[in-house]
């Protein structure tokens, strides 16, 4: 019993094995590689309504933060423990809105995982056929519709308008209305909506119904590109 005691003691004290650079920095040029692909991917292919390009200049830092990490302590219980301490006490400042936003994000932590591991041939090959996914479906969804138009209404004040009011003016000038995000309080109203027109005059005709809500009013169009009027 002594034996077995001494045992467990020893595996909890023994020192994390040193980690070769080279092998290390061949793990940090896969995950600046994977990266860059999942950044490019995010940005062209995302369908969330919020700054993608801000988001995926975060995906590299984490890639290599997170290869870095596992593989420090893959070769310690003790640090690993250590690790789930540490992490309890971080938290996102930000909340995450958009579940794909959610999606990209684990999509990182499995190839930082999957290269500190050392496991390159299995990261490379899963993350490959992850971004292929991404990307057919992109290309049929582009395929099948143009409802890409992305709006957002803000308005501050007291009297804002209902958001029944909003979609009415939406339905009456657009042949496809998506709600994707709402945030409401006293004194402020943010909608946000996939949207396609019928036709550019329709576009004109919308703003001007809807300004007519009121004065506090603030529109911002956008497509794949970026903001189409303002």
């Amino acid at each position: 019993m002594n034996n077995k005691i001494q045992i467990f003691e020893q595996f909890l004290t023994t020192s994390p094995v040193d980690i070769p650079l080279i092998e290390l920095s061949i793990n940090f040029i896969l995950a600046i590689a994977v990266s860059l692909l999942i950044r490019a991917t995010y940005v062209r292919c995302g369908i969330s309504l919020t700054n993608r390009r801000q988001l995926a200049a975060t995906f590299t830092m984490f890639i290599i933060a997170t290869t870095l990490i596992i593989s420090v302590v893959k070769s310690s219980l003790a640090l690993s423990l250590g690790l789930v301490g540490a992490l309890s006490v971080i938290r996102f400042r930000t909340a995450i809105k958009e579940p794909e936003e959610l999606m990209y994000l684990f999509f990182c932590i499995a190839v930082g995982l999957g290269l500190g591991a050392n496991q390159r041939v299995a990261t490379i090959f899963g993350s490959a056929v992850i971004l292929a996914i991404i990307w057919i479906s992109y290309v049929f969804r582009k395929a099948e519709t143009t409802k890409d138009i992305k709006i957002t209404i803000v308005y501050q004040g007291k009297n804002k308008p209902s958001l029944d009011a909003i979609i009415g003016v939406l339905r009456e000038h657009c042949v496809f209305v998506d709600l994707r995000r709402l945030d409401e309080s006293d004194e402020r109203f943010e909608a946000s909506f996939n949207i396609e027109f019928i036709n550019a005059k329709h576009m004109s005709e919308f703003r001007e119904g809807i300004n007519k809500l009121g004065d506090g009013l603030s529109i911002t169009l956008l497509d794949d590109k970026g903001i189409l009027q303002a």
